[in-house]
């Protein structure tokens, strides 16, 4: 008897694990049970089902055990109400249901008397949940009364218990590590927010809009939409125990949008921030440098009400929010500092004694400039030496006086030197030559309609949109800032679109039986492009070098020992005019319910696909191609090639690297099946058995052409043993 025992609730157990597994639940169900004031069941009681906001009605009927179901409820507040002969009626109302609840409601009916009246009492959010799930929810009241920094309401997951900030920095801040204040194409989860135990862009954790997958794939991590506070009803995050229906885990992060009413709603509003009021920077005053304008404008407005001559069975919600962004650029913090040639070595005269040098001079360490304290004079160091001869890139010069080379000048660095800035003021000691305030801008739209169909109290449907556009500016680095960077005349920004959809059926065929069809798509595109070509054309500025790169944009630049006293600044990471990526996440399941005496029987299928092609090269590299200026050892006749300004002023370049664009087209999808039984024990019992059977495919090579490559060290002796040349011990799935 005790091994019998053990063992089932060893099957129970596996079938509980089993079932908290990977459909993104939009809609929840309300159960119940119809008794008398003895505690008899009452077979064959009308229940009637009516959302509070847009009166939409379903009905069901008591069974012969008093049990009723209502499966396929999407999120929002509803009433319930039961009419039994004999019995007065009774109503419940605030009946909340969020994605994936499932909903207890108690009913005791009392025998009619002369009072016919309907017996009204309000549920509250604390009501009976018939399932073992940990959850917790945001919703709208939080979200009206909680500051938000920026417009993604994400952020305020961070209110909610078993929730972190992470940052990437190296120790505890009290920071996320995304920035809240400005608003973009974003979301906190996998961002700088996480489950507390849940590993950080590992898969753990899904978002979902309206039932749509919008996780950005890419990294498990951020988002393909701006989940908008005005025009979400509820964020519900779940993260752990949930039953076999479920599709994504552990952690998932629902958004519900705001759905059309009975009666006419509407508003206009805006939400600001402006810094017209604030203190100066303490940095930016010592610098003589203007304060930021810095503003944040997000006018916006939705209406709601039922479609004229459709009888309120087609009801329509629409929210549109335009966003006007001023800010400091977010990876210099609004101020870029760095030392670039002066105005005496952009002629070509390299004389440390004249003003403009002498103040350069004086400005850097000693072991650049060789400074020495004893003798008062420079010598062995890299920058601020005497010399008589010159390394370039057609060869020695000697008979240098005065260490002029104006006679010298390379056109490559005369094309370059008009994208790189002249110096804006006289550097102290460890200082720079160059300083700027920088502004960057992020300007778009966020537009969401919802329908809400009622065919009949039997068949319903609900389709959601939302699109978004954006222009975010990229004046400097993408990622993060060397310490000598300057800006980019070209001027690069992306220019991303986001489109989600999302649409639900629910047909009830009887009492007993109901179906739920969802099917969503989410997609981005974000293309970054240069504002200003011609600004830095390779034919527009004369730059006379095309080999080896085809492309017509300048290369960047940097000086290769990462030394902010070497003279010659960052203009870095400028390829990524050829970045983009290219999202698309289609989502399509089907649940049936089944109700049998007190059991509510479950079965269903779920498909999520993801295609991810994102253009795939080195932050300091790209198809225009990225030189590298340092000391240069070993020139002949003893030239002197130590300076990077001067070996950048003859194009006497230390390193060059391209790298063409090559874009991932990877796709991959995971295919479900469950089967779940949520048996109400007795009133108080419930218990939900589930199993769930999931595929999930690697990702593959799209197109079909390449594959997945891969490399071995047998196949690289091979090939070299063969004598290939090319990529030895390579290999790709759709090749080979």
């Amino acid at each position: 008897m005790r091994k019998s025992i053990l063992r089932a609730m060893l099957m129970v157990t596996i079938l509980v694990a089993l079932s908290a597994s990977l459909r993104a639940q939009q809609t929840g169900s309300i159960v119940g049970t119809v008794v008398d004031k003895t505690g008899a069941v009452l077979p064959q009681a009308k229940v009637t089902l009516t959302n509070t906001q847009t009166k939409d009605v379903r009905t069901t009927t008591s069974n012969a055990e008093g049990f009723f179901s209502f499966s396929g409820v999407v999120a929002g507040d509803f009433s319930v109400r039961v009419d039994s002969k004999g019995f007065r009626p009774t109503e419940q109302t605030s009946v909340h249901v969020s994605p994936g609840d499932r909903r207890n409601v108690a009913v005791t009916l009392e025998v009619a008397s002369e009072d016919a009246s309907v017996l009204v009492t309000a549920s509250t959010s604390a009501m009976t949940v018939d399932s073992g799930d940990l959850s917790a929810t945001v919703d709208s009241g939080d979200i009206a009364k909680l500051a938000l920094t920026g417009r993604d309401v994400t952020e305020l997951i961070k209110t909610l218990p078993g929730f972190n900030q992470f940052t990437n920095f190296g120790g505890m801040q009290n920071k996320a590590n995304y920035d809240t204040t400005v608003t973009s194409i974003q979301s906190a989860v996998g961002n700088g927010i996480n489950t507390v135990g849940v590993p950080s862009r590992a898969g753990g954790a899904d978002l979902t809009s309206d039932g749509a997958h919008i996780i950005d794939p890419g990294c498990n991590c951020n988002a393909t939409q701006t989940v908008n506070p005005d025009m979400v009803a509820e964020v519900k995050v779940t993260s752990s125990a949930y039953g076999a229906d479920q599709q994504t885990g552990p952690v998932v992060v629902a958004a519900v949008g705001k759905s059309g009413s009975s009666t006419y709603h509407g508003s206009a509003y805006l939400h600001f921030r402006d810094g017209a009021m604030n203190s100066t920077d303490w940095m930016v005053n010592h610098l003589n440098q203007p304060k930021p304008d810095e503003r944040y404008w997000y006018p916006g407005g939705q209406f709601s009400g039922p479609v004229p001559h459709t009888h309120k069975k087609l009801l329509v919600f629409v929210g549109y929010e335009y966003y006007n962004q001023r800010f400091p650029e977010q990876t210099s913090g609004g101020l870029i500092k760095s030392n670039v040639p002066t105005l005496s070595e952009r002629a070509g005269h390299f004389d440390p004694t004249l003003p403009d040098n002498a103040a350069a001079c004086s400005a850097m360490s000693p072991g650049v400039s060789g400074w020495n304290a004893k003798t008062q004079s420079y010598a062995g160091g890299y920058r601020c030496q005497q010399f008589t001869t010159i390394g370039t890139s057609n060869g020695t010069v000697t008979g240098i006086n005065n260490e002029d080379i104006s006679a010298y000048l390379a056109p490559g660095a005369l094309a370059l030197l008009n994208e790189i800035p002249k110096p804006n003021r006289t550097p102290d000691a460890y200082d720079f030559n160059y300083v700027k305030t920088l502004i960057n801008t992020n300007n778009g739209y966020m537009f969401h309609p919802r329908v809400d169909y009622d065919f009949s109290d039997s068949l319903k449907l609900y389709v959601s949109y939302n699109q978004q556009h954006e222009l975010y500016g990229s004046p400097v680095m993408r990622w993060w800032l060397a310490n000598d960077a300057v800006d980019y005349p070209g001027g690069i920004s992306s220019s991303d679109n986001s489109k989600t959809i999302s649409a639900n059926l629910v047909k009830q065929f009887n009492a007993s039986t109901t179906n739920e069809l969802q099917a969503n798509l989410s997609y981005l595109y974000a293309p970054d492009s240069i504002g200003n070509e011609k600004a830095v054309d390779k034919s527009a500025t004369g730059y006379p070098y095309a080999y080896p790169t085809s492309s017509n944009i300048l290369p960047s630049i940097y000086n290769t020992w990462w030394n902010s006293d070497f003279g010659v600044p960052f203009q870095y990471d400028t390829g990524r005019y050829a970045y983009f990526i290219h999202k698309v996440q289609p989502s399509v399941s089907d649940n049936f319910s089944k109700v049998f005496k007190t059991h509510t029987v479950k079965a269903g299928v779920s498909y999520y696909g993801v295609w991810d092609k994102e253009a795939n090269f080195g932050q300091g590299n790209g198809p225009n191609g990225t030189i590298g200026y340092g000391p240069v050892w070993g020139l002949a006749n003893s030239a002197f090639g130590l300076d990077p300004v001067l070996n950048f002023m003859t194009d006497l370049s230390s390193s060059f690297s391209v790298q063409n664009v090559t874009a991932p087209n990877l796709t991959g999808y995971s295919l479900g099946f469950f089967g779940q039984d949520d048996w109400k024990v007795t009133r108080r019992l419930t218990l939900n058995l589930g199993l769930r059977l999931v595929h999930d495919t690697p990702y593959t090579d799209a197109t079909g052409d390449f594959g997945i490559a891969a490399w071995t060290p047998a196949w690289y002796q091979s090939d070299v043993a063969a004598g290939v040349t090319s990529l030895p011990g390579m290999r790709w799935h759709g090749l080979d």
